[in-house]
């Protein structure tokens, strides 16, 4: 099965490709330069690194196999919440679950795997502001996919290693 679907924002364009069913969309993001406020919300951004809170409570790291960022483990329709301040860039649906892009600066947070979705595009959100829930997990448990991504208008997207940047997750 393959799924397409792309979302030019006014900030960043991003497209995703699934191929294959339960396999996490990849994005490819083109940045623009920041604004001042962007700018701003860029380096605090950048000084969290390693401090960043998991995006749910009482979530565990799964090793995602095939997937981009990390799977966390998470009951069926925890909350979920932003991990820092932020736009939100894109709300998409990819094979039957929401997906959440939050803009920090040139940094991107993507939160896969949603049930509901309490928040739209082009919203400012705070810190820890309430993103949705996890969707069920089916015959299996409950997970949150979450990705992190750089890019600027000077160079390529790169896909980072959230467990770099998580609190205590850090090698």
């Amino acid at each position: 099965m393959r799924i397409i679907c792309a979302a030019l924002l006014s900030m960043a364009s991003f497209s995703c490709l699934a191929q294959a069913p339960k396999t996490a969309p990849s994005f490819k993001m083109e940045v623009n330069e920041l604004a001042p406020d962007n700018q701003k919300i860029n380096e605090a951004f950048e000084a969290l690194k390693g401090k960043i809170p998991l995006p749910l409570d009482n979530g565990k790291i799964i090793i995602g196999i095939n997937t981009p960022g990390i799977e966390l483990g998470a009951e069926n329709h925890a909350k979920v919440h932003t991990v820092f301040e932020g736009e939100v860039t894109s709300v998409m649906q990819a094979e039957g679950k929401k997906i959440v892009i939050v803009r920090h600066g040139n940094y991107f947070t993507v939160y896969n795997k949603l049930d509901y979705v309490s928040v739209t595009k082009g919203q400012h959100v705070e810190a820890y502001a309430p993103l949705g829930t996890v969707a069920d997990g089916d015959h299996q448990k409950a997970t949150l996919n979450f990705q992190l991504w750089k890019g600027s208008k000077n160079e390529a997207t790169t896909k980072l290693d959230p467990k770099e940047w998580l609190i205590g997750l850090r090698k």
